[in-house]
């Protein structure tokens, strides 16, 4: 479930933010300007993303609406299952982003990978101190990701994260050798 009230908020913050750096008075003031920019800059990927996932859920609204018109009825049966995916996918993006947004503000530094065999390769090229790992991920689930790292004897404490958790799928998670 995303937050979608604290999203708006953001994609509010984002319009008022682009309109600031027009400004005179903005644009005279170098520190206040970069500082505008920065806050910018940090939302960008969120709200681009998130306006990709609004737009597909109105057209996955459309296309349902669709199902009752005989002539649309199987273009709208086509979309319905890859729009669901793109939403799907689009979700797991927004939560990643807000939550590297907000463990950039407590000066953590972030990494972020697109798929379960890329976070193998991060983790097995850099030195981290934690891993916060999706159980969904593509490509390589986190279980299976976490398997091959206890395999490999790394000591690194590792943190499943999900949006579609239940107490089989956590219990599964902390048995395959997560810490948390």
């Amino acid at each position: 479930m995303l937050p979608i009230q604290k999203l708006e908020s953001l994609s509010a913050r984002y319009r008022e933010l682009e309109e600031l750096l027009c400004q005179p008075h903005i644009l005279s003031d170098a520190k206040k300007y970069l500082d505008l920019s920065r806050e910018r800059a940090e939302l960008t990927a969120l709200v681009r993303t998130f306006g990709s996932y609004a737009d597909a859920q109105k057209r996955l609204a459309d296309d349902r609406a669709a199902l009752s018109d005989p002539e649309l009825r199987e273009l709208a049966e086509a979309e319905i299952p890859e729009l669901e995916a793109e939403m799907e996918r689009l979700s797991s993006e927004i939560n990643l982003l807000l939550l590297a947004n907000m463990l950039e503000h407590y000066d953590c530094v972030v990494d972020s990978a697109i798929n379960g065999q890329n976070a193998l390769q991060l983790i097995n090229e850099r030195d981290y101190q934690i891993a916060l790992i999706d159980l969904n991920m593509p490509v390589m689930t986190g279980l299976e990701l976490v398997k091959i790292i206890r395999s490999q004897r790394n000591p690194l404490k590792m943190a499943a994260i999900s949006a579609y958790a239940d107490d089989h799928k956590i219990t599964e998670a902390l048995n395959a050798g997560f810490n948390f």
